[in-house]
């Protein structure tokens, strides 16, 4: 392995690690995962194995080639290309001095940054996603990392050479989990309400307790599954720019959020790595490491969200009470006696590298900022603004919206060092929007957002995070902003030739809104009783809601669907003008919804129904008029689909993150069998685009899925968007290179013949 201080070079020899956790060698070490949601890392694996999908699969989960053995550059039919400028950057970033204060670890959500402190320069740069926090050895002489998909790897510091790796042997997914202040142990609440802790060297549980005390064994003993008397939920509410399913499930055990953050964490370690303490909605426990003893927590963290809670000792915490950012309290632990209120104000609190400091992160309309509080003389510290920052001893480094590092001495307003980042990829996309002429993109990621002209590439406008974008002309883009605090979630109206804001419509509390091209989908719980807790016959279901068209613009109810007895999964489109409602094949509601199409009444006739069968429905999302629909016998019913839309007369699937199936909604038959993912579809023009890895661009026709045309770029693909017309396609890089295709003769070039389509039991 080669590592290079300042300007770092990692290679690797390629290495499976696992469908969650694939790998890409281009100047630094990447590990990405595939844009799979909650737990279906094992379908994705035994996906690969199959023949006709192998290559994409080793490319696409692996990315293991340097630069030198990536594909020839192709790019053709180009229009325009610009950088966007400035650049997006995540504002959901950490930064934390090592113990002796001799390095910097920054991270964001597209992986880590360790830096000398003197002089400020860059040693080791890792890019990956899904990882959690990063953590230095108590030596600060080495880091570790350790993904979502449990595989972990440790490099020495300032050498950045590997010196070990592994993979935990947890059955299923972590529900929640944090390594220890020294990178030696990882804390994980499992799916049995067990929390975990497992010594990486020797990758073996050493510690095991339930959080639910009726379920609890002695503290250090491994305990036998315990059976789930819980009814779980999973909200799907996921940000994307993508289809996507949404809605509340209701299932049979516990499952990981599909969204992450750096500070959303329930598991909380103190400095010297000797306490835990850990919540989940099912109980709470505190665990000394040392005596392997429980102990029970204070009820006032039980009152704080998770992000505003920390241990500051062994024997101290800080928390923030939900009810109010101002009611904030130092406690004795274990006896959970009220030491001092200092009066900070935070949505979520870290203890700095220096523990009399306590490092505050607050988010709001206006986007999302950093600050610290002195616990000692109860006052809030001067600093320069920034996203993020920590403190060691008088030292303060604070990372900004610019994308630099700078460091400080406390109370001093000197710059003492100042070091640009090097653009990552762009991190996940929450929203995206383009006009019809690809005149104007709006983009937003975690905590920050932004419009762009796309034929300059300059940033027109700079915004706080948005969920959801639609542009009412040229000068006008409503956004939809969530709740924050005590404002309520609302769609904004912005000016861009002003810069002016203000409140189009408020959404209704309890209301969750979700994009669309053409009108927006209003989902609300429907709150009725549950009969029998017990009485739970599938592995996941909806819980029964009401579904309304929006108008983007006024909020005004365009139509209204009430879904009571086995509800549809829905799935938006924020690119489209439809939606679609994915059912259990036997219900009666798919039933229903095949009844009034010929085609698909004729395929239930003749079809042989199982109860892992699914009936997709497209609709117009202005009118909620069903367009057909379409019977799919593979999978495990509507919810094991990744993602769900419909243009022209295709109806799309993705399953396990990279398999694509075209239906036709006139016939109901299956036209072509592809594999790729990041998919945008253009009814006006029949195009179909794929990114299949490794900067591959595939154009398909959209009814038949053969092959127009392949596009080779130098970076990754974000995101890609069709014109009003079809005839253009706008290309974002990971590297944020804006550029706009020609599609208007892609139909000239050989098509290749599309995979023979036939359904597969699964």
């Amino acid at each position: 392995m080669l590592g290079i201080v300042n300007d770092i070079h990692v290679h690797l020899a390629p290495m499976l690690l696992d469908a969650r956790l694939a790998t890409s060698i281009h100047q630094e070490l990447f590990m990405r995962p595939l844009p799979i949601s909650h737990s279906r890392a094992s379908a994705v694996s035994f996906f690969c194995l199959a023949i006709p999908f192998i290559l994409f699969c080793v490319e696409l989960l692996l990315k293991t080639s340097p630069q030198s053995d990536r594909p020839r550059q192709d790019v053709h039919s180009i229009l325009s290309q610009n950088p966007l400028n400035p650049a997006l950057r995540s504002l959901d970033t950490s930064l934390r001095f090592s113990p002796d204060g001799t390095y910097l670890l920054f991270q964001d959500p597209s992986g880590i940054i360790v830096m000398s402190k003197n002089p400020l320069n860059i040693v080791l740069r890792i890019s990956a996603e899904d990882l959690y926090p990063a953590q230095f050895s108590q030596d600060s002489r080495s880091v570790t990392i350790i993904s979502r998909a449990l595989n972990f790897g440790k490099w020495q510091l300032p050498g950045a050479r590997k010196t070990a790796q592994g993979s935990l042997p947890i059955e299923g997914d972590c529900l929640d989990a944090q390594l220890s202040p020294d990178g030696e142990i990882f804390a994980c609440n499992r799916s049995d309400f067990m929390l975990a802790l497992y010594q990486l060297s020797t990758q073996k549980i050493i510690l095991e307790n339930s959080i639910v005390s009726f379920l609890s064994t002695a503290a250090g003993h491994v305990g036998e599954p315990r059976s789930k008397f819980f009814i779980n939920f999973l909200w799907l509410d996921f940000e994307s720019a993508f289809p996507r399913p949404f809605g509340l499930l209701r299932t049979s055990s516990p499952m990981p959020s599909p969204s992450h953050s750096l500070a959303h964490s329930s598991i909380h370690f103190s400095p010297d790595g000797k306490i835990l303490i850990a919540k989940s909605t099912q109980g709470s426990l505190g665990l000394d490491l040392n005596s392997r003893k429980k102990f029970d927590l204070p009820d006032v963290l039980q009152s704080a969200s998770n992000e505003a809670i920390d241990l500051q000792s062994g024997e101290r915490v800080v928390a923030v009470a939900k009810e109010s950012k101002n009611n904030s309290v130092v406690l004795a632990l274990k006896e959970g006696k009220v030491l001092s209120r200092p009066g900070l104000t935070a949505d979520s609190i870290r203890i700095a590298a220096n523990t009399r400091y306590v490092i505050l992160q607050n988010a709001d309309a206006d986007g999302r900022s950093a600050g610290a509080f002195d616990l000692e003389q109860n006052q809030t510290v001067e600093t320069p603004p920034g996203a993020s920052m920590d403190i060691h001893g008088e030292d303060i480094a604070i990372y900004n919206i610019g994308g630099a590092v700078a460091l400080y001495r406390l109370g001093e307003h000197r710059l003492l060092a100042n070091l640009p980042l090097p653009l990552a990829r762009l991190s996940e996309l929450h929203a995206a929007s383009v006009t019809p002429d690809l005149d104007k993109l709006a983009l937003s990621i975690d905590g920050a957002g932004a419009i762009f002209e796309v034929a300059s590439g300059r940033r027109s406008a700079s915004l706080a995070e948005f969920s959801a974008a639609n542009f009412q002309d040229p000068q006008t883009t409503l956004l939809f902003v969530r709740e924050f605090h005590h404002e309520p979630a609302h769609v904004a109206r912005f000016e861009l030739s002003t810069g002016a804001s203000s409140t189009a419509w408020t959404v209704e509390k309890e209301h969750h809104l979700r994009p669309g091209a053409a009108a927006m989908l209003d989902h609300a719980r429907k709150k009725v009783p549950i009969q029998n807790p017990l009485d739970f016959p599938l592995p996941e279901m909806q819980i029964p809601f009401r579904l309304r068209g929006v108008d983007p613009a006024t909020g005004k109810e365009l139509w209204k669907r009430e879904f009571e007895s086995d509800p549809p999964t829905p799935f938006d489109d924020p690119q489209g003008e439809r939606f679609v409602l994915g059912w259990r094949a036997k219900t009666y509601g798919a039933k229903e919804a095949a009844s009034g199409d010929p085609a698909a009444r004729a395929l239930y006739k003749s079809a042989k129904l199982t109860d892992r069968d699914s009936f997709f429905e497209a609709l117009e999302a202005r009118t909620g008029k069903s367009l057909g629909g379409v019977l799919v016998q593979v999978g495990n019913g509507p919810t094991s689909f990744d993602s769900a839309f419909s243009a022209g007369d295709a109806l799309v699937l993705i399953k396990d993150g990279v398999r694509v199936s075209i239906y036709s909604l006139r016939d109901g038959a299956l036209k072509a069998r592809l594999v790729g993912v990041k998919p945008s579809a253009s009814a006006k023009s029949n195009l179909l685009a794929l990114d299949q890895g490794g900067g591959r661009l595939g154009i398909f026709d959209l009814n038949s899925g053969a092959k127009l045309d392949e596009q080779i770029f130098p970076d990754e693909i974000a995101y890609t968007h069709f014109s009003g017309d079809g005839k253009r396609l706008l290309v974002l890089t990971e590297h944020q290179l804006a550029i706009v295709l020609d599609m208007s003769n892609v139909r000239e070039s050989h098509a290749e013949t599309p995979q023979p389509a036939s359904e597969k039991k699964e």
